[in-house]
Parts: structure tokens; sequence; C-alpha cells
């Protein structure tokens, strides 16, 4: 267990705890996804293409394919974040928990976890996301229209390169 606290802009996450996901971590992590996923989508996709993570079984498979890690503050997760190979895979944070920090903790515990080159797609109108990128050295690859679950969607390519 690593207890970490980094600073993203003026915010400072609270001393949060970060460790590997277990089986255990399930409830908690579904929730977060299906309770955070509609933000993530707003502005950019259809809100209807959002299957609950317990019934997406491609979701679920991404989420088995990962390798994920959670947040946890006082005993309560707050976030996972994820990665297959060079691709970030998942970053939530609970709703409740948004704009203190925490998603910049994630991220940055999983990229020091990652090789050099790190890459993303998001939705194109979650611009909060876009911006915590960014600031931590992800840019703008390509702009594509996809799908997800037979909705249409824009979305945005991000890559990082460290040296």
């Amino acid at each position: 267990m690593l207890v970490c606290a980094f600073a993203c802009g003026l915010l400072l996450a609270q001393e949060m705890n970060i460790r590997p996901y277990e089986p255990a971590d399930w409830d908690a992590v579904r929730d977060i996804w299906n309770r955070g996923k509609p933000d993530e989508f707003r502005g950019t996709c259809d809100l209807r293409a959002i299957i609950p993570l317990e019934r997406d079984e491609r979701m679920q498979q991404l989420f088995r394919d990962s390798t994920i890690f959670v947040g946890e503050t006082d005993g309560r997760i707050i976030g996972f974040a994820g990665f297959k190979g060079e691709v970030v895979t998942w970053l939530f944070v609970d709703p409740d928990c948004y704009r203190k920090g925490y998603g910049c903790a994630l991220l940055s515990f999983i990229l020091s976890r990652m090789g050099s080159t790190a890459r993303l797609n998001v939705g194109a109108g979650n611009a909060a996301a876009i911006k915590l990128y960014e600031k931590h050295g992800f840019r703008i690859t390509n702009r594509f229209n996809g799908k997800y679950n037979g909705y249409p969607t824009k979305a945005i390519g991000m890559e990082r390169t460290s040296h």
C-alpha cells in the first residue's frame, strides 16, 4: 500500500492510499464507474449508450485485461485507474470527490508504472479530463468519430512521451 499526495495545479489530494485492485473492490469500482460514466460522455455521445458496468461484457473484459489500482481515503474507495501496455484504459473518480486532486494523483501513479509512452482516448466533450491529461504532458494526436455500444461518439486520441 502506498500513501501519496500529489499537487495538481492549486489542488492537493488529501492523503490517499493507492493499492492494487482486489476482487472485493468490485462493488465500489462498479458504482464509481456507473455514476461517473455519464459525466465522461455528456456532450460526446448519447447517454443511452451507457450500459451499467455489471452488464457490459466488453468493458468488463477490458477491466480484467488491465492493471488496475484503487485510491482510497478513510477506508473508502474514491477512484480507480488502470492501464494495458501503453494505453491508459481507466481513470474514474467518485463524482462526490471531483476537483479535489484525486484524479491527478491516480493518473500520476499509473503513469509512473507505465513505460515512456502512454496513449489514451477521451470523449471530445470531456473538457475536464482533456485539461488533466494535458497537464500531465499528453498532446492531442487525432480527433475521430466512432461508435460506443452502437451510438455515434466523438473522441480525441492523446499521447505522452517521456524521456
